[in-house]
This record gives C-alpha cells, sequence and structure tokens, in this order.
C-alpha cells in the first residue's frame, strides 16, 4: 500500500486530445447536416446539453449505409502532434499509471489507441451500436465522467491524478471528485491546441495552446517530480472574492505547500528556509525576471524591475523621493490626475515631501490639460484601476513632457501594455493578481533610473527605498521576501500556461461582463454607480443596492 501512494494516474480525454479531431463528428463527415452537427457538438464539449442529448442528437443524423469503419480506422492518421512520443515516455516513469477517458465510441477509440498508444493501461470509451443507433453507456453519458471514474479506477490508491482534456466535463473531474478524496491531489490540465474554450480555460489549473512537446511534456514531467499536497477539498467548496490577498489558482497553492513551505526539489528544506544569497534564489529571481520580460514583450536593457517592500503606500513616498531633481535651482511641475481614493493617497503624500526640496514643486492636480505649454513635467503619475470606485484607464494619459508614472496594483499582468515605453515607472503590489501579500513589483525604465545619479540623495530618503540603491543590489540591498517571489514564479508559469496577457484580458473582460449584464438585468434591485461603460472596471465590479435611503448598503 504505501507503494502505491506514490503513484499518479492520468487520465486523458480521447478526441481532441490524444486525437485531433472528434471522431464521431468524423464519421459523421459525409452527413449533409455538417452545419448541425458541429453546433451540437461544441454544446456538449462546452457543459451546455448533456453528453446523451448530444449523442442522441448527432446519432440522429446518421446514415448507417454511409458509415464504414474499418476504412476510417485504415485510413485514420490525425494524432496530434508529439503525443505518441509523450505517452510512450510517460509508461517509462516510475509510479505512473494512464487510462483513457473518453465519451467517444469504442469502435473507435479502442482500435486507435493500442494502435499508437500501447502503453496506456485501460480505456474507458462509451459502448454504441452505430447501425441500430443503440447507446449501451448511457449511464456513462448521463452521469458524467468524474462519476464513472470514481467508479471504474480505485481513486483513493493514488497519490494525485491528473486529468487532461479539452472539454469543460474533463475539468469538472476535479471539481466533483476533490471533496470526495480529500487526500488526493487532483490537477486539471486543459487542452487547447485542438480546440479551445474559454470555459475550459477558466476552469483548469493549467492550459496548454502550443505544443505537446514544448508545454505539455515539461509540465507533465514537473509534475510527477512533485509531492504534491493534500487536504484540498475546502478550498474546491470555497469562493474567495476578497480585493486582495485575492485567491491563488489552486496549482500555485499546491506547489507553494509542497515546495514553498516544505520540501523544495527534495533538498530537505522548505524554499522559504533558503538563504537569499543561494544558487537556488539566484535562480528563482533571475527566472522571475525572465517571465517578466516575455509577458511584458519589453528588454531588460530598457527596463530595470526592483523586488521591494512597503506595499503601494510606501512607493506613494518613494516616487516623489526618487524622482524629483535634488539639486535642481528652478522650479519642478509634476502631475497627479486623481480619479480616485488610491491616487489621492498617493498625492497628499507628494504634497509631504514637496516642502523639503530646495526648490519650488508645483504640484498639478486633476488632468493634464491644467499644464501650459512651457511648463515642463518632471512625470505624470496616475492609478491605473481604481477599485473603491471602479473605474479603470482603457489606454493611458496623454502626455507632452516627462514620463508617466503608475499604480498599477489591481491590475497589473491582467492585460498587455501595448505602450510601456511611456511609462518611466509602474508598480504593482503583488497580492492582488500575482502572488501573496508582502512583494512590491516595480518596474522602471533604465533611462529614468540612470537620471536619479545625476543628483544626490536626499538626507531623508531611507535606503531601502532609494531606486537607484536597490538596482545596484539586484534587490538584495536587505533580505527580500523569499517566499513571496517564489510564489510569484509559479504564477508567472501559470499565466504563461494559461496563453499570456492577451488571453488573460479576454477572460477578465469575459468575466466582468457577465456581471455587469446580470446588474443591468436586476436594475430594479442592483445598479453600477460607473455610468459610462468604457469606464467600468473589468478587475472590480462596484454595485449598489437601489434604496432611497441607502440602507441596506450601510448594513452590507
Amino acid at each position: 500500500m504505501e507503494a502505491l501512494k506514490n503513484h499518479t494516474l492520468i487520465v486523458f480525454d480521447f478526441d481532441s486530445t490524444l486525437i485531433a479531431e472528434e471522431s464521431l463528428v468524423s464519421l459523421l463527415s459525409k452527413s449533409p447536416h455538417q452545419k448541425e452537427i458541429q453546433i451540437i457538438t461544441e454544446q456538449g464539449i462546452k457543459g451546455q446539453i448533456s453528453m446523451l442529448q448530444s449523442y442522441q442528437q448527432r446519432l440522429a443524423y446518421l446514415d448507417p449505409q454511409l458509415i464504414n469503419i474499418q476504412d476510417y480506422l485504415q485510413s485514420f492518421r490525425q494524432v496530434t502532434p508529439g503525443m505518441v512520443d509523450l505517452i510512450h515516455d510517460l509508461s517509462q516513469q516510475k509510479h505512473c499509471t494512464m487510462v483513457v477517458l473518453s465519451q467517444g465510441p469504442h469502435c473507435i477509440v479502442e482500435p486507435i489507441c493500442a494502435k499508437y498508444f500501447p502503453s496506456i493501461s485501460r480505456i474507458h470509451s462509451v459502448r454504441v451500436d452505430l447501425t441500430s443507433k443503440q447507446i449501451f453507456s448511457t449511464d456513462f453519458l448521463e452521469q458524467g465522467k468524474a462519476w464513472y471514474l470514481s467508479q471504474q479506477e480505485s481513486l483513493s490508491q493514488y497519490k494525485q491524478v491528473i486529468i487532461v482534456g479539452d472539454g469543460v466535463s474533463d475539468m469538472k473531474v476535479k471539481q466533483v471528485l476533490q471533496p470526495q478524496f480529500p487526500f488526493v491531489r487532483f490537477i486539471s490540465i486543459g487542452f487547447g491546441l485542438v480546440l479551445s474554450f474559454s470555459q475550459t480555460k477558466q476552469l483548469a489549473d493549467y492550459f496548454v495552446t502550443q505544443s505537446v512537446e514544448n508545454e505539455l511534456r515539461p509540465l507533465l514531467m514537473q509534475l510527477l517530480q512533485q509531492d504534491g499536497c493534500t487536504q484540498l477539498s475546502q478550498r474546491m467548496t470555497t469562493s474567495n472574492f476578497t480585493a486582495g490577498p485575492s485567491a491563488l489558482p489552486n496549482a500555485v497553492m499546491q506547489e507553494m505547500a509542497s515546495e514553498g513551505v516544505w520540501n523544495y526539489q527534495q533538498s530537505g528544506m522548505a524554499f522559504a528556509e533558503l538563504s537569499h544569497r543561494s544558487k537556488e534564489f539566484e535562480t528563482v529571481l533571475l527566472e522571475c525576471k525572465q517571465y517578466l520580460y516575455e509577458l511584458l514583450e519589453c528588454k531588460a536593457e530598457e527596463f530595470e524591475i526592483l523586488f521591494m517592500q512597503g506595499g503601494g503606500h510606501a512607493q506613494f513616498s518613494a516616487i516623489p523621493m526618487n524622482c524629483l531633481r535634488r539639486n535642481s535651482v528652478q522650479q519642478q511641475y509634476v502631475n497627479y490626475i486623481v480619479n480616485g481614493e488610491w491616487s489621492n493617497k498617493a498625492l497628499e503624500e507628494c504634497k509631504r515631501f514637496a516642502s523639503h526640496f530646495p526648490n519650488e514643486i508645483h504640484i498639478h492636480q486633476n488632468n493634464t490639460s491644467s499644464l501650459s505649454e512651457e511648463e515642463e513635467v518632471v512625470y505624470t503619475y496616475y492609478c491605473d484601476n481604481e477599485t473603491i470606485h471602479g473605474l479603470e484607464w482603457n489606454h493611458p494619459p496623454s502626455i507632452q513632457s516627462g514620463y508617466l508614472v503608475c499604480d498599477m496594483s489591481s491590475n497589473f499582468l491582467t492585460k498587455p501594455i501595448p505602450t510601456i515605453q511611456q511609462y518611466g515607472i509602474i508598480f504593482a503590489c503583488a497580492q492582488k493578481n500575482f502572488g501573496i501579500s508582502g512583494l512590491t513589483l516595480v518596474l522602471i525604465r533604465r533611462d529614468v533610473l540612470q537620471s536619479f545619479a545625476k543628483h544626490p540623495s536626499l538626507s531623508f530618503v531611507p535606503t531601502v527605498l532609494d531606486y537607484s540603491v536597490m538596482a545596484k543590489y539586484n534587490s538584495l540591498y536587505n533580505t527580500p521576501p523569499t517566499l513571496n517571489i517564489f510564489v510569484l514564479k509559479s504564477m508567472l508559469l501559470w499565466m504563461k500556461r494559461m496563453g499570456g496577457l492577451q488571453q488573460l484580458d479576454e477572460l477578465a473582460k469575459e468575466r466582468s461582463a457577465a456581471v455587469y449584464q446580470c446588474m443591468e438585468e436586476c436594475g430594479s434591485f442592483y445598479h453600477c454607480p460607473v455610468k459610462e461603460k468604457e469606464r467600468r472596471s473589468r478587475m472590480n465590479v462596484v454595485c449598489r443596492i437601489v434604496n432611497e435611503k441607502n440602507e441596506m448598503d450601510t448594513k452590507l
């Protein structure tokens, strides 16, 4: 029994995963009702209708005289590229068992698996007579994949179960079974190389879109090496909507639990216990920078990345202390665009420090149009997403001089930044979208950073807030939050596997649009105080309850 606990069960879907087509659709390719068949197929994959209904409706279009199973099998060549080699290599791994869980017809699934994937241990598919159109595995189609897998496999003997598939039903296996088997680690991998659905992306722990060789293989090999963690059933039944610290993907939490605070790479020490001067930490720090440059599509030659502490409030102080020209004898101008609580806090902090400079500091508020052409602005500050007011910028403000400084704490790494060269400084706190509380990421354009060296530091600037010092010491002037940086690396990898910032932006728009639509449909009870739809935040939806005295809002 002890040996069995080290086992990993990998459950592969068949259609649009092991093979690059939907087998039943291909069998029906000669039917004159291709459009209807495709619609029914997608409805079944997305979970909009039951798989039994999908089968019955598609079989209704089947003409037995147009089907020759043997011809189909002999001419079949649509194996997903790279999958044959992957399955073979996985079969060489110790304590790894593979099964197929497919709601495709057994007369296709079984012979193709026997030919191309002989090392797969067991095949679960639908028993159906295509000639008489009689379905024998109605319980499989009615009850779903999760139920059928639990009936056919002794899941409690496995330490982790990895589900790989393209459909919503594949991803729901984890949702259904994790509470039933709390000591088994369930991991869902959405497979989007053949068919890609947003619902699958939302439910998956990982989402593969590029290739089997470069994405799925290293991901599976990594998961096979991990010890994993258990007792995660409560996470499957809890919805966490807090603004920050926010919920993290289960895959990231599992890696943090197994390696971050337990046993990093079988070293016998948790990553949280490793020295920040160690090679292991240095590697993770470099990987974080590399992944950030890739996701943001900018270069290390153009931007420096700092890993700091103190949150947004520390940056409210650090920005004027670093950016204002300390030895200038001329008047200086800065512009703060205030459209919410957080930009106003930053403005008030700047005012506190302005009086300490030997030269006069002019702080303009509200918008860039208040500046005349002859006034050269050092920087223009704004908050990209005001959480309390539910406001988000769709594009950066226009500036005539200086550079942009932006607080992106609540939407950083949720969308591409195509105009990133306009920014001198971007800062964001990790706990909103890319990690756990305690880490603040600062992105500084190198020419801006170099300009700080032209004027000496003021005596009241704390060294740990001096951007030049932190850059010189590679963010290691003082001990950085090492575990937070480990979690950041896990989050960045998760983002890359999800398809990058463009995909995350689309998901954010889709989620927020659904909530806004629901609010509008319930207009007699809920209403959104942000009337201009183009200004509404994708990240946090602000709603109010329709009540003249606001009594219910106050109670809530």
